[in-house]
């Protein structure tokens, strides 16, 4: 079953992401990562010299609006803005449940897919609670420093 109503609103809500991340002003790269949840879609931008950073986006809200809204993070790091399971945007459209642990297992293998033993992470709203199940599940993977 779809997160959208119609493949036009789909479509639409598509287009309006790919029209965001033009505003950005930096160039977006899209990764995309196989976890045993489903397809994961990443986009990577900001200061690619910086110190990595893995964003979470609020429910039902997109990686493109998140970035928009925190486009001052994308001086200082090199942003990895994941595209949360089950939500809009360009991952797989699978519903996990917010009531375990799921999210925080895939968000710890998004880390590892990506290539990163521990990263530096920042979740606002529903992303924050991705990031607090991770934490749960694998803290090893997240860095503290800040």
């Amino acid at each position: 079953m779809s997160i959208y109503k119609t493949q036009s609103g789909r479509e639409m809500s598509l287009k309006l992401y790919d029209a965001q991340l033009e505003k950005l002003d930096y160039s977006c790269k899209d990764v995309y990562v196989h976890t045993r949840f489903g397809r994961t879609h990443i986009v990577e931008t900001g200061n690619l010299s910086g110190e990595p950073l893995l964003v979470f986006h609020g429910g039902n809200s997109t990686t493109a609006y998140n970035l928009l809204a925190y486009r001052f993070l994308l001086k200082e790091f090199h942003i990895y803005a994941v595209d949360i399971i089950g939500h809009p945007g360009k991952s797989d459209e699978v519903n996990l449940s917010p009531y375990n642990y799921d999210y925080g297992k895939w968000a710890s293998e998004v880390i590892t897919k990506l290539g990163f033993d521990k990263i530096a992470c920042f979740g606002t709203s529903f992303g924050g609670g991705v990031l607090a199940k991770l934490m749960c599940i694998a803290p090893e993977k997240v860095k503290n420093q800040y």
